[in-house]
Formats: structure tokens, sequence, C-alpha cells
């Protein structure tokens, strides 16, 4: 299952998502954690050292990473040819827990279960000149070339709210868990972030959860303000505490918490590879009418191939 923790910050969206990485770790779930999240603050809550020689966006890197995931499909002319949307096919590198001889030597840190992964930073000297979010292509590939099986997870910290919606993330993921707080501002984001899954038919894979839920008064304003509460954390100043601790603790209340939610997930989202792949070709198409990779690249559009599917692989 790939899921993606996603919201603005302040919410404590990274805290909770190294803290839900922790609870799959300690039972005994394989899991692949990404970092995405332009402050690179998941590695710290991990107690994980960031290695910038292997930052996934950095250019060698990601050249080698497209060059391996291209291996013998044919539809793919070259690294230059092959962009943010281009699907895998027959005879392209599918990563898995299983492979070890090429993804993961990009991993700052494995153990027997989590494999540590970091997208980019903004740097110094990418002032006036690049975007962050152009980095996040590299790891659009990634999701769309990774099959996992069942008790195997890739777990991702995004960037900033609707952002997922400027590329393919929205649509890769099986399940995005929206990091809400009890105010008017963040409420009204997530209305809006709702109407813009519910307007490319993702809605159904969003789990909100609730944060810093503090008392009955803010238990009574989410429910006069949204249909369902879903799921919800109280506020734990312990969280606070042990991350100025360099803590990552699990406690038996939030474990509880994580169990509901994950029981949630297995009995109600629906992993379906070829469809996301299918969904995939429809948005690879819509990429190519975009003049600035029609002109230079030519139709990519070939690069579909309607005889793979995950099942075979």
């Amino acid at each position: 299952m790939k899921i993606a923790f996603v919201w603005k910050w302040g919410t404590w969206k990274t805290t909770l998502t190294s803290l839900f990485i922790k609870y799959l770790n300690d039972k005994k779930n394989k899991i692949i954690a990404i970092d995405a999240d332009i402050n690179v603050w998941l590695a710290d809550n991990l107690w994980i050292e960031i290695n910038d020689d292997r930052f996934l966006s950095k250019s060698e890197n990601t050249s080698k990473i497209r060059e391996k995931l291209i291996l013998n499909n044919n539809k793919i002319k070259s690294v230059n040819h092959f962009v943010k949307t281009t699907p895998p096919g027959n005879g392209s590198f599918i990563i898995d827990f299983s492979k070890q001889d090429f993804f993961h030597n990009f991993s700052s840190y494995e153990n027997e279960y989590l494999k540590f992964f970091h997208v980019w930073t903004y740097r110094s000297d990418e002032i006036w000149v690049s975007c962050y979010h152009t980095h996040l292509s590299i790891l659009e590939n990634i999701i769309s070339h990774t099959k996992l099986d069942i008790n195997e997870y890739m777990v991702v910290d995004m960037v900033a709210w609707n952002d997922s919606f400027s590329n393919t993330l929205h649509s890769q993921f099986d399940v995005l868990f929206l990091i809400v707080e009890p105010i008017i501002e963040s409420i009204n984001m997530m209305k809006w972030f709702m109407k813009l899954a519910n307007h490319s038919n993702e809605t159904s894979k969003i789990v909100i959860i609730w944060n810093k839920i503090e008392d009955s008064d803010d238990l009574d304003f989410i429910k006069d303000n949204w249909i369902n509460l879903d799921f919800y954390v109280p506020y734990n100043k312990n969280f606070k505490k042990n991350r100025r601790n360099w803590e990552i603790i699990v406690d038996d209340d939030l474990k509880l918490i994580f169990d509901n939610i994950l029981d949630y997930l297995l009995e109600n989202i629906k992993v379906d590879r070829n469809k996301k792949l299918s969904d995939l070709h429809n948005l690879h198409k819509k990429y190519l009418e975009l003049d600035y990779i029609k002109l230079p690249l030519w139709d990519l559009s070939e690069q579909i191939d309607l005889d793979f599917n995950f099942d075979k692989c």
C-alpha cells in the first residue's frame, strides 16, 4: 500500500508520519519511507543522518535511476525521453523489496524492515533559477515503477497541501492522509483539497486525521464544520517533549489509534495496481499535450505499453 501524509506546515504532519513509520516498523511490516518535503525533517524525526550524495533528485542519481528503470523497455528511447508520467512497460525494472542490487543503493538508512530515502531540499544555488517541485518528478517515476506485496508499505511525507495535484502524485498513492487541525483555516483548506480531489475522482482514497484535539469543544467544532470525524489524535504534549529529546515513541494510546486506522485501510482501501497504471496512461497522454513537452521530445505516446500489467512481473 502506498500512503502519503499531506498538509501544511504546523499540523505536525511530519511528526505523525514518523510515528506511523515507527508503528509499522514495530509491527514488522516492510516499509519504504520517503521524505519528499522540502524541509527534510522526516530524517531528523527518525534519527537518520541524511547523505547528500543519495538525494534521489540529484541529477546524476536521477539519470542512473531512470536508466535502470528503462532496463529492457524498448518503448523508451533514452533517459532524456523519460518524463514524470512515463509509465512502466514490458522490460522495465520494477522496484520491490527483493531487489537489493540497485534502488536501495540510494537509501540513507536500512534495517530489516525499513528503507529510508529522501528526494531533495532547496539550496542556495537554486535561488531565482529553480523550483523545488521539479525535483518530485523522479519520485513520480519511483512510485509508478514500484510493486508492493501484502504487509509492504510505501510511506511518503509530502510537500504542502495542494501540490500533489500539480503532478501525478495524487493519483499514484492508494491513500492520502490529510492531517487537519480544528481551526477554521485548516478546515477551509481541507474543503478546497476535497473539492480538487472530487474533480479528479480521488476522494475515496482520502483519510482525514484530525490532530491536536484538546477537548470536547474541538470535537464539537469539527462536527459543526464537517460531515464526519474520521480519526482524531488528542493533543499530546509528550510529542513535543519527545522531539526535544530526539525520541519517537508510539505510546499505547497512539498505538490504538494507529491500529484502528490500519484496520480501516486494510478493510476499505482496494489496492489496484493495474487501475493505477491505466490512470497513469491517461495522465501521460494529457501531459504530452503540453507544448514544452511535445515540441522538444516529439510524441512520447508510444511509451504506453498496453500489453504490460503488474500481474506479469
